[in-house]
């Protein structure tokens, strides 16, 4: 029951989405690092060791599963968060399943983190003290 109590809670998606999205960057930044071709060629000459090849596994299926928890999230936080207008919420969240779990990274580092602080810092807040 608590748990359904806390699905609604901005934080919680918003602290999913930033690990997750965390993670899937990492993923992807090793990918890329991956194709290089000399990182490549270490990587084929380690296929006779078993232990590097688990590892290799273990990164390959952290970074499916991180990048379907940020897909996952990103439309969780379209749909609790009460700052996204609310006729925009189910066509962000279409584009988020239609699109690519890019897409979601996308949403992360430009809605969730960079503008939603960004218009933070540029409302004053009003002091609580009486005169």
């Amino acid at each position: 029951m608590g748990l359904l109590r806390n699905l609604g809670s901005v934080a919680r998606a918003r602290q999913i989405l930033g690990v997750a999205a965390a993670a899937f960057e990492i993923s992807l930044l090793l990918a890329v690092l991956s194709s290089i071709p000399p990182v490549f060629a270490v990587l084929r000459g380690l296929r006779e060791n078993i232990f590097a090849l688990m590892v290799w596994d273990v990164l390959v299926i952290v970074g499916v599963f991180s990048m379907l928890a940020t897909w996952a999230a990103a439309a969780w936080h379209v749909v609790v968060d009460p700052e996204v207008p609310r006729v925009l919420k189910l066509p962000l969240v279409f584009l988020l399943i239609l699109g690519t779990p890019v897409a979601a990274l996308a949403y992360f580092e430009f809605y969730v983190r960079w503008y939603r602080n960004a218009r933070r810092k540029a409302t004053p807040r009003s002091s609580t003290s009486a005169s």
